[in-house]
């Protein structure tokens, strides 16, 4: 759609300047009355989309009209419906260049004859006008534009502009020959292909560095990428030289630089390192036991790579994270987190390994890569005919949809290069393991919708394809049921079919119906959708987490100041947009272009986000103490000592922000220091009730110092305030099952599987609960099940080990115990240390655990 004045933006606004013009120093003659009923009834026509009908009557009041002004306003109709509606641009010229004598100082028709001069291909002549066009609106609206920041619309006019002065260099100043197009268009891409390329060599040193990477690798990785980079401007400016009549100049010049943007971030993550720390620059510490790293390197061999530098990822709370992750193409790494070191047994851990270093070797970066630049080339394409915003939530969504079939396809055949290596049942063992672990769950509608859109296909898929794979001597124990493998896979066909089916269904939906905002908006839904899901998932696994972490609201003063900031913000946004609210203009516009309006909007929508992300951000920045990410950083690497120093670095920050008082009482009590951590988390308490975290360890502590009753009386406490919360139900459990009271542990235990069958501790509590009643092998039974929906917690590791050691079994219980010791130390967290010494010191290995 063509760029013109808010006066030749509708026939509807075109009426109401017929109106005023009729209305104001013109004042027809008798005998022209009939012809200013005919020139509205033309006007009609062109509403009602009769357009050869309104043609003939303008034609007609041309013909009939002794009044100059008369028949000016119908040549000016008349030009309007032969190049806007008709595409007959050639027929309007002429008529358009009447009006231009007639109405000189009306810049609105000089962007109209300039768009009638780009659509027969007189790109000079088009320049030319255009320019005068905006001279003539810089005169006639005087300093309005000075006055609203110009100085910034300069400089975005010269960045948005960049593809149109490439185009007219191409053209050169007079119509270049196929060949010397053909040379300047190579010149340009070459340009900036070359940019690209150091840029990503700027950016990927650090990657380098990190993993040990050869230069020449750095080169050409970086040399790849930015052809991809480049590979969207290039396309932009092949349709803006073919100056074809269906290419839509102004969609392309104005959406070029958020495709872009998107294409260019989205390929620069692969010249990074997988994983960050949290402030992005320092590197993760490498995996230090020799033993994996000995494994690593056989895996590496057996796959013909060479060994990629192994880093670990350390989990802050709660139980270790499973996760692993391969990738930066220009020194290829390993991420693995320390849940898969230590809640995995030694060969399902090697096949976890093995499926990520099958990334590297079946070349699935580069392809999953393709698949994002693909979108954004899409997106080019689209916006060559529709407008902008439609064209960037259609590459969007194309991108997404084949991310998700090459994902998926890598993710088997992964799958599959790992258990050809280590083993079918093994690696079978692992993917059920990591998949009970991970926090989308594998039942529920929920699961389903997920897996049906994510990049990932779902256990019970992978593990069957698996076992379709698996020789007869290797093929794995089914635990699946076949009939829901069937489901999911139909599932995820339905939502290949649907994205199949809505991409161009949507787009000739926008092509018959270009004013409708709808296919904008399905598009971008249905690209929200997955994330969304995702996103949902997170928020519902971490939801018990973040009531625990909740505390008293003090912002509500920010909160007023930043709501009324954003609403002048945005009044200034509206005000510079529309050249001032109190105009003519603007007052015109909105009368007579709905979509405008639409605009508005979508505009106060974005503003209410951005007040929204702006809360947020300046709520954290007054709760979060300047040294919390650096206490955080520290518990992750489990420098507790760290901690108690920085307390006493700042002891004021230390006393004002809870997570910094929770996380110090913490680190003393892993450190051994009990009795100081009961007194502030005590303290802390009593000052934030609802921060729960705090009663939930000040809980565990008690129980430890042989304080069951003070213990039992927080636990309760703690119910009566998430009483949909199973952590705390679950403790009163265990400290009922510790003390004796198996009947009532096991009704807790109980009430907790009723809402969640999956959860792991609940059947952890229970196997212990059964073994006090003398129960062995069904204790063992459900330990098993435990095993399978949280596969190795510190919980489950200490439990075998009291058993061993119950069980009188010397040597089995020294082997347990000292697993549950490096359970323990893996995951301090949890607390189970005294416990765990406590069983070190029956079996005599008390010196292989600190307090």
């Amino acid at each position: 759609m063509s760029t013109r004045c808010f006066l030749a933006e509708s026939p509807v606004t075109a009426i109401v300047l017929s109106l005023l013009l009729a209305q104001g120093d013109f004042t027809p003659a008798p005998e022209d009355g009939s012809l200013q009923s005919q020139l509205d009834q033309a006007w009609e026509h062109e509403i009602a989309e009769e357009y050869e009908q309104a043609v003939s009557l303008f034609t007609e009041v041309v013909d009939a009209a002794n009044n100059v002004e008369l028949r000016t306003q119908a040549r000016y109709g008349r030009a309007w419906v032969l190049q806007e509606r008709l595409g007959r641009p050639e027929e309007a010229i002429n008529d358009l260049r009447f009006v231009i004598n007639q109405w000189p100082e009306d810049w609105a028709i000089q962007e109209l004859l300039a768009d009638a001069y780009e659509s027969i291909g007189a790109v000079t002549l088009a320049r030319n006008t255009r320019e005068k066009a905006e001279s003539l609106r810089r005169e006639i609206l005087g300093d309005t534009d000075q006055d609203q920041g110009s100085s910034m619309r300069d400089v975005l006019s010269e960045l948005l502009s960049l593809p149109q002065r490439l185009t007219e260099w191409i053209d050169g100043p007079e119509e270049r020959s196929m060949s010397g197009r053909i040379l300047a268009i190579t010149v340009v891409s070459v340009g900036l292909w070359l940019a690209h390329t150091l840029l990503n060599i700027r950016i990927g040193q650090r990657q380098k560095q990190q993993a040990n990477g050869m230069l020449w690798r750095l080169v050409w990785v970086s040399a790849a990428i930015g052809a991809m980079q480049t590979a969207p401007l290039l396309l932009i400016l092949i349709l803006l030289v073919a100056d074809s009549h269906f290419v839509n100049r102004e969609s392309l010049l104005s959406s070029w630089w958020l495709i872009w943007l998107w294409n260019w971030s989205m390929l620069l993550k692969a010249m990074g390192p997988p994983v960050s720390r949290g402030n992005g620059h320092e590197a993760l510490p490498l995996v230090e036991d020799e033993g994996f790293m000995r494994r690593v390197d056989e895996l590496a061999s057996r796959m013909k790579l060479p060994t990629p530098t192994v880093r670990l990822l350390r989990s802050t709370h709660g139980e270790l994270a499973t996760m692993a992750f391969a990738g930066g193409l220009p020194a290829p790494s390993l991420v693995v987190s320390d849940g898969i070191l230590h809640r995995l047994q030694p060969d399902e851990r090697d096949a976890i390994v093995g499926h990520e270093l099958a990334h590297l070797a079946n070349g699935s970066i580069w392809y999953l890569l393709a698949a994002r630049s693909l979108g954004s080339l899409f997106a080019v394409l689209l916006a060559a005919v529709f407008p902008p915003l439609f064209a960037l939530c259609g590459g969007l969504f194309a991108s997404i949809g084949v991310y998700r079939i090459v994902s998926r396809y890598f993710e088997y055949d992964c799958d599959d290069r790992a258990a050809e290596v280590l083993g079918y049942r093994t690696t079978v063992n692992a993917l059920a393991k990591i998949h009970a672990a991970h926090f989308i769950r594998n039942t529920g509608w929920l699961s389903y919708l997920i897996y049906a859109t994510t990049t990932h296909p779902s256990r019970d898929e992978r593990l069957a394809a698996l076992y379709e794979q698996a020789p007869k001597d290797d093929q794995p124990q089914v635990t699946w049921d076949p009939q829901e493998v069937k489901r999911r896979q139909v599932a995820a066909r339905i939502a290949l079919c649907v994205w199949a089916v809505l991409l161009p269904t949507v787009t000739v939906w926008k092509w018959w119906f270009p004013a409708l905002p709808f296919p904008t908006l399905t598009l971008l839904i249905a690209t929200l959708t997955p994330i969304g899901l995702i996103f949902g998932a997170h928020r519902y696994s971490t939801r018990h987490e973040r009531r625990r972490q909740r505390f008293q609201d003090r912002g509500w003063g920010r909160a007023i100041l930043i709501g009324t900031c954003s609403i002048i913000a945005f009044l200034f946004l509206l005000e510079y947009l529309s050249g001032g609210l109190a105009s003519e203009r603007f007052r015109s516009r909105v009368m007579t272009d709905p979509r405008l309006i639409f605009a508005i909007v979508g505009l106060l929508g974005f503003a209410l986000l951005l007040f929204a992300a702006l809360y947020k951000m300046i709520r954290q920045h007054f709760d979060r103490s300047p040294h919390e990410q650096e206490v955080i950083q520290a518990c992750a690497d489990h420098n507790f000592e760290r901690v108690i120093e920085l307390s006493r670095e700042y002891p004021q920050e230390f006393q004002k922000f809870l997570r910094l008082r929770h996380n110090l009482a913490l680190s003393e009590a892993i450190l051994g220091n009990r009795k100081s951590a009961i007194e502030r988390l005590e303290k802390l308490w009593m000052d934030e009730p609802q921060f729960i975290a705090s009663a939930i360890v000040l809980s565990v502590l008690l129980f430890d110092e042989e304080r069951p009753l003070e213990a039992l009386s927080v636990c309760e406490q703690v119910i009566a305030r998430l009483p949909n919360d199973p952590s705390p139900q679950l403790l009163r459990a265990w400290y009922l099952s510790e003390s004796g009271r198996l009947d009532e542990a096991e009704t807790d235990v109980r009430a907790v599987l009723s809402h969640d069958a999956e959860c792991g501790d609940a059947y952890a509590i229970l196997s212990a609960v059964e073994f006090d009643r003398g129960h062995d092998q069904e204790a063992r039974r459900i330990l098993t099940q435990a095993e399978m929906y949280a596969p190795g917690t510190t919980l489950i590791q200490y439990l075998r080990a009291r058993q061993a050691v119950k069980n009188d079994d010397a040597a089995q219980a020294r082997i347990e115990v000292q697993k549950a010791i490096t359970a323990s130390d893996a995951n301090p967290f949890a607390l189970m240390q005294k416990r765990v010494q406590l069983l070190a010191v029956k079996v005599g290995i008390a010196g292989d655990i600190e307090e």
